[in-house]
């Protein structure tokens, strides 16, 4: 037993000076003489030493190096290798269809949130488009000291002032389209002035149409900002899909709704006017056939049958006197269908969208709070993290049950 343990121990301590070798003998980043730049999608070569004795010392795979910047490991990245193992060269690829021949594959999740964790690290703004990073090299996970700095690019300046200019301009057409046109504004006629039938007034904006827009806008340019970034074209999520899908949903049910409404309104007005019609036929027929009674009844020859033509006299009078109030009845109903089928008026954006024909109502706020809100979360998530966010199903849920109460509460009332 006693010799078997002091053998244990005279092998430890015969390894123990290759261990502390092969732990002081690591590659190394050679300084470069000009200014190390680094960029996504770029590849970057390096000047290394002691990879040999590295090899050799500790029988390990050159290949199997990972680069490291500012401590965070890019795992995945293949490396190439000059012929004399003194320059090593990794393409900056992000993990998509086309960078295969670089990347691991099994690897790509873990270097897809490694670049995003580097890209979004160091930032004092979204606007910063380059910082130093300290580049090393390292090992099944162990990085190696290094002291070398270089400048990594997070976005290109020309794309990004291209991306900005563009953004700006696509809002602000939308904008002076919005003004000028009715593209965001309920359907239907204009409401015009009843002295020369001019339009004067404009139609009130509608909450669906800018809900639509407002996710449009969003999900476009935070597509466009992650590819400028990381070169990324499959960044969108499937909650990103369900939120265009609910708010495409919400302005389709609604002209639906809007639709149907206008049509029974319509239904009602032909059904009405052909009421008045007929009862302003009966009553000319009955004007005129009281006209025929009262002409007989004041003849110079008394008929024979005064007292029924007086009884027949008096009772259709009585039918005049009902149909008349028929007519009343069916002009006041006129009236107010006309009234409610008259375009309304836009007050104000906040007003319109937060009213309908009974003043300002909660499901109108409730559904424009949740949008604002996810809305404010969502750019805040693809500026800090480089990604479309993953929402949670029982919040696209509560989506989905807001855009319900908004349509379902819109079924009796006049304004979309």
């Amino acid at each position: 037993m006693k010799y078997t343990v002091l053998i244990k121990i005279l092998l430890v301590l015969l390894c123990a000076p290759s261990l502390v070798v092969a732990d002081s003998i690591t590659p190394e980043i050679v300084q470069p003489n000009d200014k190390l730049v680094l960029q996504l999608n770029h590849p970057i070569t390096l000047t290394i030493n002691k990879v040999a004795d590295w090899q050799q010392l500790g029988k390990f795979d050159a290949k199997k190096l990972t680069l490291f910047l500012d401590g965070i490991a890019l795992q995945g990245l293949k490396p190439t290798f000059s012929s004399d193992i003194t320059k090593i060269t990794y393409s900056l690829d992000y993990p998509d269809a086309s960078s295969t021949d670089n990347i691991d594959g099994s690897d790509s999740p873990a270097l897809k949130q490694s670049w995003r964790q580097l890209l979004k690290s160091g930032r004092n703004s979204v606007f910063n488009s380059s910082r130093k990073v300290i580049v090393s090299l390292g090992y099944e996970g162990k990085q190696f000291p290094s002291e070398i700095k270089a400048e990594l690019i997070v976005v290109d300046p020309i794309w990004f002032k291209s991306f900005g200019v563009f953004s700006l301009l696509l809002l602000l057409f939308f904008i002076w389209l919005s003004i000028k046109s009715d593209v965001l504004r309920e359907p239907g006629a204009q409401p015009l002035k009843s002295t020369d039938q001019k339009p004067i007034l404009r139609k009130p904006f509608s909450l669906s149409r800018f809900q639509m827009a407002a996710w449009f806008f969003v999900v476009l340019i935070s597509y466009l900002f992650i590819w400028i970034v990381t070169s990324d074209l499959s960044n969108l999520t499937a909650s990103v899909l369900g939120l265009i899908g609910i708010s495409a949903a919400t302005g389709l049910g609604a002209a639906a709704v809007d639709s149907g409404k206008a049509a029974d309104q319509q239904r009602q007005l032909d059904g009405l006017t052909a009421m008045l019609k007929q009862s302003e036929v009966e009553k000319q027929s009955l004007q005129s056939y009281i006209a025929q009674l009262n002409a007989a009844a004041t003849a110079t020859t008394a008929p024979t049958n005064q007292n029924d033509l007086q009884t027949t006299l008096a009772k259709k009078s009585g039918e005049l006197a009902g149909k008349e109030q028929e007519i009343i009845h069916v002009q006041d109903q006129l009236a107010a269908l006309n009234m409610e089928m008259k375009p309304a008026a836009s007050e104000g954006f906040i007003n319109d969208i937060l009213s309908d024909c009974s003043g300002v109502s909660f499901h109108r706020f409730q559904i424009f709070s949740w949008t604002v809100t996810l809305i404010i979360i969502f750019i805040t998530k693809v500026c800090n993290d480089l990604s479309m966010p993953d929402f949670d199903s029982n919040l696209l849920a509560l989506m989905g049950i807001s855009s319900g109460t908004y349509l379902g509460f819109k079924l009796p009332s006049k304004q979309g």
